[in-house]
């Protein structure tokens, strides 16, 4: 069976995983495996997989098998996955990120003028985190906070028009209703989780299409060819995912941070888990860029801000929580 993000066809339910599965031993080994890249562990982890009483034997067989398995291994990115429920029952579904390190920022000579991108520097996170594989929905920003605030609207799409204080709201209710921590990202996770182990432009390489994301593809950037502009979110997933199995982290929608703006704070930005300057406390940033942004700014090193008071139909959010 050919290793990639999603199974081959032809299969009975592949990515059937009952919860009671994924023990504390399957999740462990399926951890160190994505933090290692150490795949010829990935029988053991079968073997731990089948002992929790799975019966799923086309994963079985998979993670058995003799091919040579990469990153975006759909086995062992399901297993990665967890899913939480939101009042009324609403799933909201997260993919773990290990620890690990990162080179951040860019210096591409087409993108010279963004001085707040450099220096490139090496960052290192050494806690794994869940991230959600899609930016929050308009139907789980229903269900936590009873309303729709979107200019958009659609149950699948993005939600918008959303500021960053509502953002954080959000946040602290689902976390008293799910008992996780859920919060936002720092730049550097978002980034981090954004490149899932890539050092291209865009975590599918150095060129953008309509194809890839949803974004301004009239405007042409590094060679990348001329598309159309949809002026206007799409369905969360509508594109393919990053290697770790997120979905629209470039294009659709921007995605609030925790992080305050500061121009010059990766001139001296800590190395280990960075949190962010602390110097200026007027805007907030912003990654990935939207529906209507130039390919430049949906870039993986991209950096944007915003006035936190202020939503707009270009401003979402994804939520992440500390793995334990």
């Amino acid at each position: 069976m050919s290793c990639s993000a999603t199974p081959p066809p032809g299969l009975d339910d592949p990515l059937r995983l009952n919860p009671e599965w994924q023990t504390e031993t399957v999740v462990a080994l399926a951890r160190g495996i994505a933090a290692d890249n150490a795949f010829d562990r990935l029988p053991i982890l079968a073997d731990a997989l089948e002992e929790s009483g799975c019966d799923n034997l086309a994963m079985l067989d998979h993670l058995r098998s003799a091919e040579p398995h990469r990153v975006e291994c759909w086995a062992l990115r399901a297993i990665l996955r967890t899913t939480l429920l939101l009042p009324g029952g609403v799933p909201i579904t997260f993919a773990y990120c290990p620890p690990g390190s990162f080179l951040m920022g860019s210096d591409h000579p087409a993108a010279i003028e963004f001085k707040q991108e450099r220096p490139v520097h090496r960052v290192t996170l050494t806690r794994g985190f869940y991230t959600g594989i899609y930016t929050v929905t308009q139907a789980q920003w229903r269900a936590v906070m009873g309303n729709n605030p979107s200019e958009f609207v659609g149950e699948d799409r993005p939600v918008e028009m959303v500021e960053w204080e509502e953002a954080s709201e959000f946040c602290r209710k689902a976390s008293e209703f799910t008992g996780r921590p859920i919060r936002l990202p720092t730049e550097a996770e978002w980034e981090y989780a954004c490149r899932a182990g890539t050092t291209t432009e865009f975590n599918f390489g150095d060129v953008i299409s309509d194809q890839l994301a949803n974004y301004h593809a009239p405007s042409t950037w590094n060679g990348s060819p001329e598309g159309e502009c949809l002026y206007e979110t799409t369905a969360v997933g509508t594109f393919p995912a990053n290697p770790w199995g997120l979905y629209d982290c470039h294009g659709n929608i921007q995605e609030w941070c925790q992080n305050w703006y500061d121009p010059d704070d990766y001139q001296t930005y800590t190395e280990v888990d960075p949190q962010g300057s602390y110097r200026y406390q007027a805007d907030r940033r912003h990654r990935g860029g939207c529906w209507g942004d130039h390919p430049v700014h949906c870039r993986s090193a991209s950096r944007a801000v915003s006035d936190p008071q202020e939503g707009s139909s270009t401003v979402g959010f994804r939520v992440v929580f500390n793995a334990v």
